[in-house]
């Protein structure tokens, strides 16, 4: 009787330990100081700045002519915002290919693409932070021109 007596004393006492031990990652609490979170605001328009339509469509182009639209990306809102752009030929790359296109800033004159439309981009469209991505501080705009152009040297095969 004493064995089972210390027994069920010695299994209780093991039971309220572990209970005590579980209750104690339940209570636990850590404190982690300097920590900021705010939330903020994206709020996108773009102006067309240079009268050509929106989105930009080249119905017809000849050799030796260039065609460019401009706009201006305009962040109202409070968060930075980051993008990239990429070209998606839709059928047949041997007119995208012979067109030029030049990507720049306009307002700063700096060139972000210059060659065959068939390869234009901006930056890199994987998501998350890559070398090469436009940044539009909050309140602040982008300007973009894309120009595009047909040598004056094609052939009448395009």
């Amino acid at each position: 009787m004493k064995k089972i007596l210390g027994l069920t004393i010695a299994f209780l006492l093991i039971v309220s330990l572990s209970v005590i031990g579980a209750w104690a990652y339940f209570l636990d609490t850590e404190t982690s100081t300097g920590n900021t979170l705010a939330a903020g605001t994206l709020d996108l328009s773009w102006t067309n700045e240079s009268g050509v339509p929106l989105p930009f469509n080249v119905s017809s182009i000849a050799p030796g002519e260039t065609v460019e639209a401009r706009v201006s990306i305009n962040n109202n809102g409070t968060l930075q915002l980051r993008y990239a752009m990429t070209t998606d030929v839709v059928s047949g790359t041997t007119l995208a290919n012979q067109l030029q296109c030049r990507l720049y800033d306009y307002e700063n004159s700096i060139d972000l693409y210059n060659g065959s439309l068939s390869g234009a981009h901006i930056g890199d469209p994987a998501q998350g932070q890559q070398a090469g991505d436009r940044i539009v501080a909050g309140g602040s705009e982008d300007y973009l021109a894309i120009r595009i152009t047909l040598p004056a040297d094609t052939g009448n095969e395009y």
